[in-house]
């Protein structure tokens, strides 16, 4: 199964593969026509799902677990060092506001279960902006 999602795959200074999913927001879904995969509008400003510290491209665009996304964008640090450091930084703010997130769920959480979920979401994201840090 495929959702065309549009993401790219960049590399980090350290030589390592990220991958970021762009964020969007569905448009005309009053229409009898609309499409869940192609009715949206993308902001190319802001990622809602990354991964980082992969060896290859592959290795990155092998993380993402959801449908195929139909492709990614490839870019070498050599050859757009500024796309790359942009991608860093998106990727930095979006592991930010997840971090955020959890910490405001886990303080309303009392559920152990719940709480050792997020937990563990939390240890990922702090790991995710470590190796981002690193590689600033």
């Amino acid at each position: 199964m495929s959702c065309n999602r549009e993401n790219v795959t960049w590399q980090a200074e350290d030589g390592t593969w990220s991958i970021g999913f762009f964020d969007f927001h569905a448009v005309g879904q009053d229409s009898p026509d609309w499409d869940f995969e192609w009715d949206v509008e993308y902001d190319f400003s802001r990622f809602n799902w990354t991964s980082h510290g992969h060896a290859t491209p592959d290795g990155a665009y092998e993380a993402w677990d959801g449908a195929n996304p139909g492709g990614t964008m490839i870019v070498r640090r050599d050859e757009d060092p500024a796309a790359c450091a942009e991608y860093d930084q998106m990727a930095r703010a979006r592991a930010g506001r997840e971090l955020r997130n959890v910490e405001a769920e886990l303080a309303g959480r009392p559920d152990p279960f719940w709480r050792a979920e997020l937990a563990s979401r939390r240890r990922e994201l702090e790991k995710a902006l470590r190796h981002l840090a690193a590689t600033a």
